[in-house]
């Protein structure tokens, strides 16, 4: 470097606020000093029952916890099926109140895929985005179950149609029970 010129640089080894002071003959350089924060999107946590998905018409609701990664704004984006953006409700906001625990709820119009995207501080936290499914199951149809009665040994064969009910993210489940005895 140039006589006059200092160059420094540093990594910030943990998440919070940090202060840059420059001195130069003992007296402060160019507006220092510098209030700098270290966040971390890693550390960004989703919780919620609306995260699992649900049902068209339903208002899903989720948390994200920036708490641990630090303070910065927290960007949510939610777009349906189609690439659609969906209006999306906040309450709690780190900028605003200081808990770090936002509430985010949305209520989709449809079934499918809804992908949930969330920018922390300028980057992405990982893990997004995030696929929320949206079912309506009475859109699923079953053909074949036409007799209220079989005999002992009797095959039963059905369809089941889920086509217009919208992505699942777990597999069909299909159990046959005995009202009986329960098993």
């Amino acid at each position: 470097l140039a006589r006059g010129l200092h160059q420094f640089s540093f990594v910030p080894d943990e998440v919070g606020a940090f202060v840059v002071e420059v001195t130069h003959a003992g007296h402060a350089v160019g507006g220092a000093p510098f209030r700098l924060a270290c966040v971390d999107a890693a550390l960004v946590v989703l919780s919620g029952a609306g995260l699992e998905g649900g049902r068209p018409g339903d208002t899903l609701a989720f948390d994200v916890d920036t708490r641990s990664a630090g303070t910065a704004r927290l960007a949510v984006a939610i777009a349906g099926p189609g690439g659609v953006s969906e209006r999306v409700e906040r309450h709690g906001d780190s900028d605003a109140d200081g808990s770090g625990v936002h509430r985010v709820a949305f209520t989709p119009a449809d079934v499918g895929e809804y992908s949930l995207q969330l920018v922390f501080g300028g980057c992405p936290v990982p893990g997004t985005p995030y696929t929320i499914p949206v079912v309506a199951t009475r859109r699923a149809r079953i053909r074949g179950l036409r007799r209220s009665f079989y005999y002992l040994g009797d095959e039963l064969h059905a369809t089941v149609d889920t086509r217009r009910a919208g992505p699942a993210t777990r597999a069909m489940d299909i159990a046959l029970v005995n009202v009986a005895s329960g098993k």
